[in-house]
């Protein structure tokens, strides 16, 4: 065979058997931090979208760019850089051709307590759109096809514990949802479809902050986002 052609075909065959990388860019209900092994003792909702895009016939990987606790701005002080600050080295530099983004809700942890309508949560929300701007230009840069998610309500068992602050941030991942361009992707409404279906509250989530994801919950996530990655033609 003609050596130039040879390595076009090796270079074809290379690229056929690249995976399809769907990386999660969130907080605690993603993952505890970038690289830290987890997978000998449980799965996260992004590595269960992976396993539905293989039983679609998809050789999918799914990269776990969560930090427990993490903030689109990050806070020295604890160590923890911040979503714009690590995207190129969790996701970008990782080579994902998908990323789905839930980040922001702990944004509003110095907030809670205070009134949603307030001017101080408003300015939190305000740097919370400015960030996450951030975030989807440099993925659409990079040509990452993007999701964006809105955080579900909270469900703890006493209403004083709940993390309500969490979905404080949505409205405003709705409008850099329809500035960019990118689509959407609202939890609550799978929630809502899983209690109505006979799941209880403590099946799918923390009794105590109510946001973090039970095994249930997880696979309410999973199924949401994987439904919605086919309905856009990302995962065939």
């Amino acid at each position: 065979m003609h050596r130039p052609l040879l390595l076009l075909l090796l270079a074809a065959g290379a690229m056929a058997a690249e995976p399809l990388r769907i990386a999660a860019l969130g907080d605690s209900l993603t993952g505890d931090r970038p690289g830290k092994p987890y997978l000998h003792a449980y799965l996260k909702w992004i590595d269960l979208v992976a396993l539905a895009a293989q039983a679609r016939g998809v050789e999918a990987e799914a990269i776990n760019a969560g930090w427990a606790g993490g903030t689109t701005r990050g806070d020295a002080a604890k160590g923890e850089p911040g979503a714009v600050a690590r995207l190129r080295a969790d996701v970008i530099d990782r080579k994902a051709a998908i990323c789905v983004v839930l980040i922001g809700g702990n944004n509003f942890a110095r907030v809670k307590g205070q009134d949603p309508a307030s001017a101080t949560v408003a300015s939190v929300r305000d740097a919370y759109r400015q960030d996450l701007t951030a975030i989807v230009r440099q993925l659409k840069d990079a040509d990452i096809r993007t999701l964006l998610l809105q955080y579900p309500q909270a469900r703890a068992t006493d209403p004083v514990t709940a993390w309500a602050h969490l979905a404080w941030g949505n409205p405003a991942v709705a409008e850099v949802a329809a500035a960019e361009q990118v689509p959407l992707l609202d939890l609550e409404l799978a929630f809502q479809a899983a209690l109505a279906a006979g799941a209880t509250p403590a099946e799918l989530l923390n009794g105590k902050d109510g946001v973090h994801l039970n095994a249930r919950g997880e696979l309410v996530v999973a199924r949401a986002v994987s439904a919605r990655l086919v309905d856009l033609g990302w995962v065939r």
